[in-house]
């Protein structure tokens, strides 16, 4: 089992830093080049077997909608109960969003799901587990700082380091 455990600062702040915006680059590009950051790179649609790869078949199921009322939870416990039992709870499932609330669709106008930057599209690559793999072999440590918005960025790098490995674990306190 891959277990990290980030230990406390010890002064060297800037290179954590530094490779930690080198993972947000890596794994969230997408999100960077929808904001108009980085414009440098090439949109692509995925194949389908990429889609397969990125997505369970519950979340393609979920993209497939194009019912602008109804949520994700409601999708998939009603339009794709052959991938999701019945579950409206999926945590890290497509639409699902912020403390419990979800996004809204329909997912079928929002092309960029199936979409990805040229060079980047290979669901196997594993940038954030080797970042903080390589933080944690020379005792660098990530600190997150930040409002409200904290949790759902926490979230997508929980959600990306169990995409990138079932075996790796999170653990962390937040100040309450």
């Amino acid at each position: 089992m891959r277990y990290f455990k980030l230990p406390k600062m010890d002064g060297s702040g800037v290179w954590t830093l530094l490779i930690f915006v080198v993972t947000l680059q890596l794994t969230f590009l997408p999100t960077l080049c929808a904001s108009g950051i980085q414009k440098d790179f090439e949109w692509v649609d995925l194949s389908q077997s990429e889609l397969q790869s990125w997505y369970t078949p519950a979340d393609l199921c979920v993209l497939e909608n194009s019912d602008r009322g109804t949520f994700p939870q409601d999708i998939r416990s009603k339009n794709c109960t052959q991938y999701s039992r019945g579950s409206r709870r999926m945590f890290c499932g497509v639409g699902m969003g912020n403390n419990n609330y979800p996004c809204y669709g329909p997912f079928t106008g929002r092309q960029g799901f199936k979409k990805g930057v040229r060079g980047y599209t290979d669901a196997l690559s594993t940038p954030l587990t080797n970042a903080i793999g390589l933080m944690q072999k020379y005792n660098y440590s990530l600190v997150l700082a930040g409002d409200s918005t904290n949790r759902q960025k926490l979230q997508a790098l929980y959600c990306e380091i169990n995409r990138e490995s079932k075996k790796a674990k999170m653990q962390g306190t937040a100040p309450q």
